[in-house]
């Protein structure tokens, strides 16, 4: 049976009409709806297609990160995405807020705009750890807000304080959350309201032109073009080892040539690949989602890597700065990382 068969099936049943009414009746009354006799993923698709019927507002709470991630999951695969949001803590750790984790703020952020922005209703999944965290208020929300237009009368330095009043980090080039750059009269912001950076260009105290997603290649781009201009001289650029991730949970990254690629350049090349629930990084977290194939080269070097796990941004770019570096698969070993932690069982992956 396919998801839109399973889906009707439920849509039809006695169970979930009632279900249906006791919703609308608790939107106007108090009430407590209890379903049970629920297993597997029968209540993911009980609350998808209540929420096709109610048109309110669901925030669905489970008990840790993981369950709530295998439901995220769950619904994704039956309502569109752009209606089901995950709203995770701050940390990639609970309570230790010496590390935060950006790409949890942008997700955050993002569930808060939406709730803000009053648009249609969705699906909002979390659980306890992420909601204890406080929040700032819909009026400080907008207070905190910096909207800037085309042909707004806004100065450089107004915008390069505000951002460190926000607690923005200034950097050469940003590549996540929480970062900006300025560079002559251009300003690069990698906001929490959006999951690519933006680029503002000044001309004198005026906005000339803005909203235009960039990524950190474009700006090693922009800066190779602005040196042959500048110089006279000119040189083919050398793309360096871009990494990519995918932020769902867990996350999806990949940097360098695939196994496909390889092939069909003519390379020699060796394929290791490993599903590896049992190692202890991921056995803590009491999650089976973690797999990794790396592509190794004929002299023992690095040329791709491709991970399945909760940290997967992270780990992708180390493996980007050895491909970068020429790094052969003993030198990486040789390495000596934290342990136990995500990086060090990259050494195992080589």
């Amino acid at each position: 049976m396919s998801n839109i068969q399973l889906s009707q099936h439920f849509a039809q049943s006695l169970q979930l009409q009632k279900l249906g009414e006791s919703i609308a009746y608790s939107k106007e009354n108090i009430a407590n709806i209890q379903a049970k006799g629920l297993v597997g993923s029968a209540l993911s698709f009980m609350i998808s297609s209540a929420f096709e019927k109610a048109e309110t507002p669901f925030l669905i709470i489970l008990n840790d990160k993981e369950e709530a991630a295998y439901f995220l999951n769950d619904l994704e695969q039956l309502r569109k995405e752009e209606n089901v949001l995950f709203y995770p803590g701050s940390y990639r750790r609970p309570y230790q807020i010496e590390e935060i984790d950006n790409a949890n703020i942008l997700l955050r952020a993002e569930v808060l705009n939406r709730i803000n922005s009053r648009r249609k209703p969705a699906l909002l999944v979390t659980y306890p750890d992420a909601l204890f965290e406080k929040v700032v208020t819909r009026k400080e929300l907008d207070r905190q807000t910096l909207k800037i237009a085309v042909s707004d009368q806004l100065s450089l330095d107004f915008v390069n304080e505000m951002l460190f009043e926000y607690k923005f980090k200034r950097v050469d080039f940003v590549t996540e959350p929480g970062e900006f750059s300025v560079r002559g009269g251009i300003v690069d912001v990698f906001s929490f309201s959006h999951d690519e950076p933006y680029r503002i260009e000044f001309f004198g105290d005026e906005v000339d032109s803005g909203a235009l997603p960039l990524t950190p290649l474009s700006s090693l781009e922009g800066k190779h073009v602005g040196m042959q201009l500048a110089t006279g001289e000119r040189k083919a650029y050398t793309f360096p080892a871009i990494p990519t991730a995918v932020y769902t949970t867990p996350q999806l990254a990949i940097v360098g040539l695939t196994e496909e690629q390889a092939k069909t350049e003519g390379i020699e090349y060796k394929v290791l690949e490993e599903h590896v629930p049992d190692w202890f990084s991921i056995k803590r977290l009491n999650s089976p989602d973690y797999c990794y194939k790396t592509i190794k080269g004929p002299n023992d070097e690095i040329l791709g890597a491709e991970i399945l796990a909760p940290e997967a941004s992270e780990m992708i770019n180390l493996f980007a700065m050895a491909i970068q570096q020429k790094m052969t698969c003993t030198q990486f070993r040789e390495t000596i990382f934290a342990y136990p932690t995500f990086a060090s069982d990259m050494q195992s992956m080589v």
